[in-house]
């Protein structure tokens, strides 16, 4: 795996997990004070929105090493490379949630200033179940793109277009279909 991978894995994990944070925080915060809002922020940022930023960035990433290499050479690095790549699952997961958490209390600090408490507060709430639902999606979404990665990785970097049109591309069909198996996994999961 090149340094573009990585730089553009740790980059990518942090400003995708600030965008979705901020507009989540917004979209539950924006009303004011409601009884249970912030909990509900709190699982859904490491249910939802930690697990959907570590997986983005992943195949964001992925899409960007492949693209620097020509179809022979991808097909010959794929399979130790989606090795290393998959193996940040966990540290992605952990990365993209403490940063979910951060943003989502500098987002109700914001909103609801006097009464968003202590951030040691915030996280009394969380529950183990919480997190473990959260890194049990991680994996699943991560072996979903190591899956896809495996099959359509050499075939999408051999197609004569530009790297905005395989970005796209990758968006169009892998985010409806991450969405469908989270939404269909979601009943098996802890708590």
């Amino acid at each position: 795996m090149s340094r573009r991978f990585w730089s553009s894995y740790v980059a990518s994990l942090v400003v995708l997990t600030t965008l979705i944070s901020a507009v989540s925080s917004y979209a539950y915060l924006a009303e004011g004070p409601r009884v249970g809002a912030e909990r509900l922020l709190l699982v859904s940022s490491l249910r939802s929105s930690a697990p959907m930023a570590a997986g983005s960035a992943l195949l964001l990433a992925l899409v960007l090493w492949a693209e620097a290499l020509t179809p022979a050479r991808l097909a010959q690095q794929l399979e130790h490379g989606l090795k290393r790549a998959l193996s940040l699952a966990l540290p992605g997961y952990l990365s993209a949630a403490a940063v979910a958490l951060g943003v989502c209390f500098a987002m109700a600090l914001a909103l609801l200033a006097p009464r968003s408490g202590r951030f040691g507060d915030w996280l009394a709430d969380l529950s183990r179940s919480d997190v473990t639902a959260g890194l049990a999606f991680t994996l699943f979404d991560s072996a979903l793109i190591g899956v896809l990665a495996w099959r359509y990785a050499v075939r999408l970097r051999a197609m004569p277009m530009s790297l905005p049109a395989k970005l796209i591309v990758v968006v169009t069909v892998t985010v409806p279909l991450r969405a469908t198996l989270a939404f269909v996994a979601a009943p098996f999961l802890p708590g």
